[in-house]
This record gives structure tokens, C-alpha cells and sequence, in this order.
């Protein structure tokens, strides 16, 4: 019974390693079917690098429509931004409230001692 064991063994591994070594040449005729192509060496660069703030051609124009589109935009960045510091301000409290309670639990623990 071992021998037949061992012959079934050594043929799944003999089988196995054909199946690699074909897969690798099938890797390997893939790699080289796609010499032909060229390198992708260059980075993407953007479209628009102006340097000032420039949104578009709304606000390049100057009519009323767009100080009026201008000062929308403006106004609810503002606020927007409003919003984002009182969140933050309340963050900030929260974790000043939060050190204090740690500073009293260090000095309770230190008068102990």
C-alpha cells in the first residue's frame, strides 16, 4: 500500500510542477506581449496651476452677475468656515475640560503618596 502512496504523490507533484511551469511561461509570454508598449514614465500635471485665486470665468468677467455670484459664494464660505471654528472651539473645551481632570487625578494621586 505505501508504494502506491507514494507513486500518487510523486505524480501530483510532478503534475504540479508542470502546472507551474507552464503557468510561468504563460506569465512570461504575457510580460513580453506587452514589450511594444511604451513606458509610462511622465507624473500627471493639472490643468489649471494659475497662481492667484481664479475660479473661473465668472470671476473673470466683471458684471453684475458675477459680483453678485462672487459675493454668494463668499458669504457661504464664510460661514461655512464659522461653522468649522465653533466645532473646533468646542473640541478644544471638551478636551481642556478632559486635562483638567486628568491634572486632578495626577495631583490626588501624588498627595497620596
Amino acid at each position: 500500500m505505501q508504494p502506491l502512496l507514494t507513486s500518487v504523490r510523486l505524480s501530483h507533484l510532478v503534475s504540479n510542477s508542470v502546472n507551474k511551469s507552464s503557468a510561468l511561461i504563460r506569465t512570461r509570454s504575457l510580460v513580453n506581449s506587452f514589450n511594444h508598449l511604451p513606458l509610462l514614465t511622465s507624473a500627471t500635471t493639472r490643468l489649471m496651476s494659475s497662481g492667484g485665486r481664479n475660479e473661473g470665468v465668472i470671476r473673470e468677467a466683471d458684471t453684475a452677475f458675477s459680483k453678485k455670484e462672487k459675493a454668494i459664494e463668499d458669504q457661504y464660505f464664510r460661514a461655512h468656515d464659522i461653522e468649522k471654528i465653533k466645532i473646533l472651539q468646542d473640541e478644544l473645551r471638551k478636551q481642556k475640560e478632559k486635562l483638567a481632570e486628568l491634572e486632578n487625578k495626577v495631583d490626588g494621586l501624588a498627595s497620596k503618596k
